[in-house]
């Protein structure tokens, strides 16, 4: 993982038709038609990049709610998210030097 990830920005990039079954979500979006199926941990992502978060701040609130490792989380986060941006799902960009 690279050492400025926790740098980076991922918002959402298109908005998807829901439906929440059984604490996982299935989605659609709406204009290509595809569909989309999160298991409990990506649908914690999803929600919480309703707001643009940083990389560090879906870990550390990722940390807080499920039993996982701090570098499985990261390895794990990374990919979602690189799958998340792949499939259009999301736009990252760099954070502002504070």
């Amino acid at each position: 993982m690279p050492d400025d990830n926790g740098k980076q920005v991922y918002q959402r990039s298109v908005e998807l038709l829901e439906a929440d079954i059984k604490g996982e979500l299935v989605a659609l979006e709406p204009r290509s038609g595809a569909c989309f199926g999160f298991n409990g941990v990506a649908t914690a992502v999803w929600r919480m990049l309703e707001q643009p978060q940083s990389f560090d701040e879906i870990r550390n609130r990722l940390l807080a709610e499920f039993e996982v490792g701090q570098e499985q989380c990261a390895a794990e986060l990374g990919e979602l998210l690189r799958s998340m941006r792949d499939q259009g799902l999301v736009s990252v960009s760099r954070s502002s030097p504070s």
